[in-house]
């Protein structure tokens, strides 16, 4: 760990990774975090969702930063945070960390929440950061432009499928559905466009799982034309995937 004396002896270093903590003087709420910088006493407070919500609430003013070291390396930053930012810390109530630290890159087994579930006290914490939060056009746009072209895999839409599978919407939410569609006109370009992409469309399915294919698509082995169905456990209709993780579970099938 480089301390404060070597970075003013060493002037050539101009690069400096930090772990820090932000303070909101008005609830006490700390964040904890990992940040790379040429100047150690910028502006940055952090950039966790739940923080930036109550930055916007109480005003920059309210919160102050401090350095609670300085590392050689970035990857050094994230092992301590890792330390600081454990299970516990996360489910306290007087932080706005949402997940462990020590995040540096990748998914699946590399990612620190890999094969963990949240608790109760941050599944709340995300609920309420997203609660009234409108997304930008620019935020849209460099969304979309992300998945463009992006194909799942045959894996990531089979995890997909049975996350939904027995999931029905409650009373209020078919109502919200209903009410947001009521009236609501598509334009000409987007019905032809809807129309274009089913052109030529044809599932097909093996018995496991659905594939959609077009007219010249070679068929794979040990796939017949049709859509897969399953049958419910509840009350023995089958229907397609869809259609039971949206109308089916236990005591809501939806005939």
């Amino acid at each position: 760990m480089v301390t404060m004396n070597e970075l003013v002896e060493n002037k050539q270093k101009k690069t400096y990774h930090t772990v820090y903590e932000t303070t909101n003087s008005v609830n006490g709420k700390i964040y904890i975090g990992v940040h790379t910088t040429t100047k150690i006493n910028d502006e940055y407070l952090g950039s966790g969702i739940y923080l930036w919500k109550a930055i916007d609430k109480h005003g920059e003013d309210k919160f102050s930063k401090k350095i609670l070291a300085i590392l050689e390396t970035r990857q050094d930053a994230f092992d301590l945070e890792k330390k600081l930012v454990n299970r516990e810390f996360v489910a306290r109530e007087d932080t706005y960390n949402l997940i462990i630290g020590g995040v540096t890159a990748g998914s699946g087994v590399d990612h620190p929440m890999y094969g963990k579930t949240h608790s109760d006290t941050t599944r709340e914490k995300i609920r309420q950061s997203q609660l009234g939060k409108v997304m930008s056009k620019e935020t849209r746009a460099k969304l979309s432009k992300v998945h463009t072209g992006k194909v799942c895999s045959q894996e990531h839409r089979a995890n997909m499928s049975k996350a939904r599978l027995g999931h029905v919407p409650t009373k209020e939410t078919r109502e919200k559905m209903s009410k947001a569609l009521t009236g609501k006109v598509r334009s000409a370009e987007s019905r032809e466009k809807m129309s274009n992409s089913q052109q030529g469309v044809t599932y097909f399915n093996n018995g496991k799982e659905n594939r959609r294919l077009r007219l010249g698509d070679k068929i794979p082995e040990g796939f017949v034309e049709g859509m897969l169905k399953i049958e419910c456990k509840f009350c023995g209709e089958k229907a397609t995937k869809m259609v039971i993780g949206n109308w089916h579970g236990k005591g809501k099938c939806i005939k």
